[in-house]
């Protein structure tokens, strides 16, 4: 998508939506400086991470609502494995349609919820059980990769409201209806899903 947007532009404006400086080390070395790339990095107040320069700008912002920026007024959205993190299906919903918006070409990334290692705990089927089983997990054991269990059932509750609210292929479809959802494998299994929209 950035070669495509370069050669029919001579640059590309990217938003990268809840992202880091530091992610777009996995591309060669001057891949995004040669195809002259900029990247505009957004994350709410408090996630502010990075230094500004001739490539990248970060800026404070809400991605369920873009109301500074114009429709297409970036070439590429990029997001990876923020739309879980924005709460409920209203905000889930706001966030999907800002993107759609916002930029002509899509690449939005998320875990898949039918993928059975919750990916955030890095726990098997935790994110497929009641709420109750959730919230008595976390309180009485170190689940994945958190180094200590809740404090008391106050806390446990209030950290199972925080999981990350995974999404479907059937839901994905419904966010992103101008999209093609690729699907990412581990083995044989979908690992997570990207809606991906071709420069328009």
């Amino acid at each position: 998508m950035i070669k495509e947007a370069h050669a029919k532009y001579g640059k590309v404006s990217m938003l990268d939506v809840g992202g880091r400086k530091t992610y777009w080390n996995i591309l060669p070395q001057g891949f995004l400086q040669s195809h002259n790339v900029t990247v505009t990095v957004l994350n709410l107040p408090g996630e502010l991470t990075g230094t500004d320069d001739d490539t990248f700008k970060h800026i404070a912002g809400d991605a369920c609502n873009l109301v500074e920026y114009g429709d297409k007024a970036f070439h590429i959205a990029h997001s990876n494995s923020v739309i879980e993190h924005v709460g409920g299906w209203t905000n889930v919903k706001k966030f999907a349609a800002e993107v759609r918006r916002v930029a002509s070409g899509l690449f939005v990334q998320t875990p898949y919820f039918w993928f059975p290692i919750e990916p955030h705990y890095v726990a098997p089927l935790l994110h497929w059980t009641p709420r109750p089983i959730q919230e008595s997990l976390i309180l009485n054991f170190a689940i994945g990769h958190k180094k200590r269990k809740a404090a008391n059932l106050d806390a446990a509750i209030a950290e199972v409201d925080g999981i990350p609210r995974l999404l479907d292929l059937r839901t994905y479809r419904l966010l992103f209806p101008d999209c093609v959802i690729v699907k990412e494998k581990y083995f044989l299994l979908t690992k997570s899903m990207v809606a991906v929209r071709p420069l328009q």
